[in-house]
């Protein structure tokens, strides 16, 4: 539902380590003892490390390789597999740095926040010396226009309310990278929003919650259960990932399309978090009269201080948005009841 599982994925550092699979999840871990201090040495030492200039044709199916990860993240971050963004994410960035250019210009900002003079001028002579990517130019024209833009539009979505089986939407070409960006920024913030005083009946409307909701709102049932995944989660730190299976009936008598999702999580500690985005899990399913969808996603909760077992740490409620009509041309909003994430 929305990206923000990276604490449970760690950045895989650049040299010298490997990863071990624990569960789900992978961890980097060091294998090799005595290595090389990162720091500059009479300002050559970045230069030294300094990745070789590539050929024409060589830079070029690189930033391909780049863009593809790219995209793949996206895709992974709308389908709602975080594990797989952080991932991808990790490797697009250990392509990046595969760049001269681009390492030299992320080691000279790091030399002048530094106040390093002597690497700052070496890297100011060694990168006049470069190229900038090949697509950097046409990935930052693309990308100027959509930073205003953070969601779908409604026309958009009443465009092709029901497309054929099997076909994607939106262009084949890889978005850029705006809305990509505030996805992992969700992902890696996991909830890291400004407190939102509870109300004062709150505490009595938690004793009530339970981890079931079974709403039934313009004719769509929506039912939500949730689970603890403790093997993905890291008590001992407050990072807790939850599961929840999802139940959607149309008890209309129309067809309907599920096109949107918005959801406002709220953690024990009063941090509160809102995500909207396209369909479900990466699909927008077409219900006939009668007919139902599942799926499974997760959630993850962080808290400064660890729960202890049996205890609310935090509770979801949203909405979903429907189409209908010949062409989609009709909306409605369906509310989903909120529901509690328990230890």
């Amino acid at each position: 539902m929305f990206a923000n599982v990276s604490f449970f994925l760690p950045k895989a550092p650049r040299a010298s380590y490997k990863c071990v699979r624990v569960g789900h999840v992978r961890f980097p871990t060091a294998t090799a003892r005595g290595r090389r201090p990162r720091m500059c040495v009479n300002g050559l030492d970045s230069l030294q490390r300094a990745p070789p200039r590539l050929d024409e044709n060589s830079r070029r199916a690189l930033w391909k390789r780049i863009f593809h990860l790219e995209e793949e993240v996206r895709r992974a971050v709308e389908e709602e597999r975080f594990e797989d963004a952080a991932r991808l994410r990790d490797e697009a960035h250990e392509a990046r740095q595969t760049d001269r250019f681009v390492y030299l210009k992320q080691a000279l900002l790091k030399a002048e926040e530094a106040k390093r003079e002597e690497e700052i001028q070496a890297l100011r002579e060694a990168l006049s010396k470069e190229s900038p990517p090949p697509v950097e130019h046409a990935v930052e024209k693309r990308t100027g226009p959509q930073k205003k833009d953070t969601g779908r539009k409604a026309s958009d979505t009443r465009r092709s309310a029901f497309p054929e089986a099997g076909r994607k939407r939106g262009s084949r070409h890889p978005k850029p990278s705006p809305e990509l960006s505030a996805a992992l920024k969700r992902l890696e913030a996991a909830f890291g929003s400004t407190p939102n005083p509870a109300p004062a009946s709150s505490q009595e409307a938690e004793q009530r919650l339970t981890n079931v909701t079974d709403t039934v709102d313009n004719g769509v049932r929506v039912r939500v259960e949730t689970f603890y995944r403790l093997e993905d989660s890291k008590p001992e730190a407050g990072e807790y990932l939850f599961g929840y299976n999802v139940r959607i009936v149309n008890e209309t008598s129309k067809t309907i399309q599920l096109v949107a999702r918005y959801w406002r999580i709220q953690t024990k500690e009063g941090l509160v978090s809102e995500v909207r985005g396209p369909g479900v899990i990466g699909k927008q399913p077409v219900l006939e009269r009668g007919e139902e969808f599942t799926y499974t996603s997760a959630c993850p909760i962080k808290l400064k201080r660890p729960a202890a077992a049996g205890e609310l740490v935090g509770s979801m409620e949203g909405s979903y948005r429907f189409v209908t009509g010949a062409l989609g041309e009709l909306s409605f909003e369906v509310k989903i009841g909120r529901f509690g994430f328990f230890i």
